[in-house]
């Protein structure tokens, strides 16, 4: 009787330290979270995507991925109830200020194999 009682306490030990490292164990299971995104944005024409990188990113840096597959951005700025807009190289026709964090932009693609390779994730 006592090897059976010391037997159970034994396993219900095992098993309540196994049970304490196991939320630290799972996590070594899934692999580590994406840093960056890739995706097409063919054919030409009107496309919408989410920034998912940082806030305060400027227009042209958040876009640098798809740097001459496009000739306009817009995003919907609903304090204001107005677009704004950004064209690249061209300084005085663009007011869209520095983009946050899941931002929907409006862009005209004007290249047929546009692919944003490497879009920024911020965790």
């Amino acid at each position: 009787m006592k090897r059976r009682l010391l037997a159970v306490a034994t396993t219900a030990a095992l098993v309540l330290g196994m049970s304490a490292a196991l939320p630290y164990a799972l996590g070594s299971v899934y692999p580590p979270p994406e840093t960056v995104r890739s995706f097409d944005l063919g054919p030409p024409g009107w496309h919408s995507f989410v920034w998912t990188g940082a806030s305060e990113t400027a227009p042209e840096m958040a876009l640098a991925c798809i740097d001459g597959s496009y000739g306009v951005v817009y995003r919907w700025v609903g304090s204001t109830g107005a677009f704004e807009r950004w064209v690249p190289e061209r300084p005085a026709i663009s007011n869209m200020g520095d983009l946050n964090k899941y931002d929907s932009l409006l862009v005209l693609i004007t290249d047929s194999g546009a692919q944003c390779v490497g879009m920024l994730i911020d965790p």
